[in-house]
């Protein structure tokens, strides 16, 4: 306890808190070290109860294909971090539940409310540590996700159900529309290598009234060159270009032919990932790229997914705070049905971003609101709760 550090009576020791910004920073670090304490609990927790999960998930995956171990153990590893991300809020929320709960508890809240703490200076350690948990929830997301989950579906095409690594990555016979008129048509890409086989690109007068230029070759690849970025190597390449009647205008050879493209075409010939598999700038190319070919059918889902990389974690911020506002105030009896509270704040949490989730899916909902909706919600409730703080004696 607090108190017990100090000698004297409590409400002495509460006055000198009060005047001392030693003291005070005491008392942050006092309740910021209790708030890591169930963290580290609870984050454990989860991360037992995931691994747990995935294993009895993929069981009949493993059982059929009978990979080793360590595959198995480096296949659950890699599938953790986006589970864990997504368990951010829940973890933020009770860890704070339980710090300043069990403080509340045990009367260490009321001693320092009555020697004149106010809440507001009782939340500091809730605000220090959840910022510090919404900016490694957004780095962890930026940087871990993308990678492991990469790695986990490769472990799981290839190591543990036999695929073959070479095309495991491999679009066949493509046909996209790219920017403004030009066509592509391409028999093969293999994505890890960024390798076009036997492409085929044609490019439409503006007015669309027929081709202007087509370009055939064995393959493309991208290539950096002094004159600017987004140029291919097209190899053993033919290039024709025609009148607007149709009829052949020239026709030439390359061993080696360079020709700028859009920007990102690597990544939108590819079209496996996963929103989880790329990064914010990834994921806001792609999402670009697809808007301006007017793919409407995934278009939604990735505005949805680029604005959740920015809300999960603000709602990681805002769950911590709504864990100390819903505790904070609670005598030792009431200190259960606080608990309480936050676990259905948390599910109601989730449940909300299901919804506005699919509600953008449908198209129903801008994908702004689809991903920020259960944001702003609890960021309602944290201010309805806060303000309330003000007006209660303990």
């Amino acid at each position: 306890m607090l108190a017990d550090r100090c000698p004297g009576q409590p409400g002495a020791v509460m006055t000198l808190f009060r005047k001392s910004p030693a003291s005070m920073k005491l008392i942050t670090r006092y309740i910021l070290k209790e708030i890591f304490y169930y963290f580290l609990l609870f984050a454990v927790f989860c991360i037992v109860i995931m691994l747990t999960y995935e294993a009895y998930d993929t069981r009949k995956l493993i059982i059929a294909h009978g990979p080793s171990v360590m595959i198995v153990i480096k296949y659950l590893l890699f599938n953790l971090p986006d589970q864990l991300v997504n368990a951010m809020p829940i973890v933020g929320l009770m860890s704070t539940i339980f710090a300043y709960g069990i403080l509340a508890k045990n009367r260490e809240i009321l001693a320092m409310v009555a020697a004149g703490v106010s809440f507001r200076r009782l939340s500091m350690p809730a605000v220090m540590f959840g910022v510090g948990l919404m900016v490694f929830t957004f780095w962890f997301g930026e940087y871990v996700v993308p990678v492991a989950s990469k790695n986990a579906r490769q472990l799981e095409k290839v190591d543990i159900s036999g695929g073959d690594e070479r095309v495991i990555d491999k679009r066949i016979n493509l046909f996209e529309k790219g920017e403004k008129n030009r066509f592509y048509c391409v028999q093969g890409y293999i994505a890890h290598l960024q390798l076009m086989l036997f492409p085929t690109i044609i490019d439409l007068y503006p007015d669309g009234s027929g081709v202007e230029r087509r370009i055939d070759a064995d393959r493309a690849a991208p290539v950096t060159n002094p004159a600017g970025p987004d140029y291919w190597d097209f190899t053993n390449a033919e290039q024709r270009t025609f009148n607007r009647d149709g009829s052949l205008k020239s026709f030439d050879r390359f061993k080696s032919l360079q020709v700028q493209m859009e920007p990102g075409l690597a990544l939108f010939l590819e079209r496996s990932k996963e929103p989880e598999e790329m990064n914010f700038g990834d994921l806001k190319t792609y999402a670009e790229i697809i808007a301006n070919k007017s793919d409407q059918s995934v278009l939604a889902g990735l505005w949805i997914s680029l604005h959740k990389k920015l809300s999960f974690p603000v709602a990681t911020l805002l769950m911590v705070l709504l864990g100390f506002a819903v505790v904070v105030d609670v005598h030792a009896r009431h200190f259960t049905q606080g608990v309480a509270l936050g676990l259905v704040v948390a599910v109601a949490y989730y449940v909300l971003n299901a919804v506005f989730g699919n509600f953008g899916q449908q198209q129903w909902l801008n994908p702004f609101f689809a991903g920020w909706g259960s944001v702003l919600i609890f960021a309602a409730v944290d201010y309805a709760l806060y303000l309330r703080l003000h007006k209660i004696r303990l």
